[in-house]
C-alpha cells in the first residue's frame, strides 16, 4: 500500500516537473541559436576589418542554415562573393520551435533593394538590420549599428531599425 502510495507521488511530481523541462530545453535552444548568430556576425565585422574585403551574413529562408561569405578577389571581381569554408561560416540550421521573427536589413549603400544578407564593409561600416530569433513564446532580436558595423544581442522583440547617426546641429 504505501509502495502505491509513493509511486502515485512521484508519478504527480513528474507530471509537474516535465513541462518545465521541456520548456527548458527549449529555451536552451533559442538563446544558443541567438548566440550563434550573434558569433558569426562579430566573425564577419572582423574578418572584413583585417582582411581587407566585404564579407556578409546570409539569413537563409526556412530552416536552412545561415552561413558567411566574403569577397575573395575585390579588385577584379567586385560583386562577386565565395562561401567561408571555416568552421564559424556555416551555422547549423533552425531547428524547430526555434525558427526566424522579423527580419528587416536595409543596406548601407542608396538605391540597393532590401536583400536577405547582410554586408560589413572593411571601413567598418555595415548594413543596417534587426534579425529575430523566436521559439513563439521568446525572442532575441540581433542587432547591427551601421556606423561600425557591432552586433549586439537584444533580448525581447525590436522593431526600428538602428539609425546611431547624431544630429550635431539638434
Amino acid at each position: 500500500m504505501e509502495m502505491a502510495v509513493v509511486v502515485i507521488i512521484v508519478a504527480v511530481l513528474a507530471g509537474m516537473i516535465v513541462p518545465h523541462f521541456a520548456s527548458w530545453t527549449g529555451s536552451s535552444q533559442l538563446r544558443e541559436s541567438a548566440r550563434g548568430l550573434l558569433a558569426a556576425a562579430a566573425y564577419a565585422r572582423e574578418f572584413a576589418a583585417t582582411r581587407r574585403c566585404c564579407c556578409r551574413l546570409v539569413i537563409a529562408p526556412g530552416d536552412q542554415p545561415c552561413r558567411l561569405e566574403y569577397q575573395k578577389d575585390p579588385e577584379h571581381r567586385p560583386g562577386e562573393f565565395e562561401a567561408m569554408r571555416d568552421g564559424v561560416a556555416v551555422l547549423p540550421a533552425l531547428s524547430a520551435p526555434v525558427r526566424f521573427g522579423l527580419v528587416r536589413i536595409r543596406p548601407a549603400e542608396d538605391g540597393q533593394q532590401p536583400q536577405n544578407h547582410i554586408t560589413f564593409r572593411p571601413s567598418g561600416r555595415s548594413d543596417a538590420a534587426i534579425i529575430q530569433i523566436t521559439d513563439g513564446r521568446r525572442t532575441y532580436s540581433l542587432v547591427v549599428l551601421p556606423s561600425t558595423g557591432r552586433a549586439s544581442l537584444v533580448d525581447g522583440a525590436v522593431g526600428e531599425l538602428p539609425d546611431d547617426r547624431q544630429d550635431l546641429d539638434a
